[in-house]
């Protein structure tokens, strides 16, 4: 547990709530489809929130990656590429060494 971790009151708009509470039932398939991405049984409210929450942080962290990867290869050039090339010229060069 992180330390010096508050608990705080999440108010949610009824609409949400209602979504929530779909993964509240132990045998609902949102609960199972829960499950099935975490990798574990949740036994309670608060390990279905918590699953709930890693869930999220885990889908945003995924998005991060997309757009770094979208902006660095929407920035490549022509030196990148000249850098690859000679790179990759390097690596089958070491790599045909080793099979002499």
């Amino acid at each position: 547990m992180l330390h010096g971790m508050q608990r705080k009151t999440v108010n949610l708009e009824d609409s949400l709530a209602e979504k929530v509470m779909l993964f509240f039932g132990s045998d609902t398939p949102e609960r199972a489809c829960l499950h099935e991405l975490t990798g574990k049984k949740s036994s309670s409210e608060s390990d279905v929130l918590q699953s709930l929450v890693e869930l999220g942080i885990a889908a945003v962290r995924e998005r991060q990656l997309e757009e770094g990867y979208a902006a660095w290869a929407a920035s490549w050039d022509e030196e990148d590429e000249a850098w690859a090339k000679a790179s990759m010229a390097e690596f089958a060069r070491l790599y045909a060494e080793d099979d002499e």
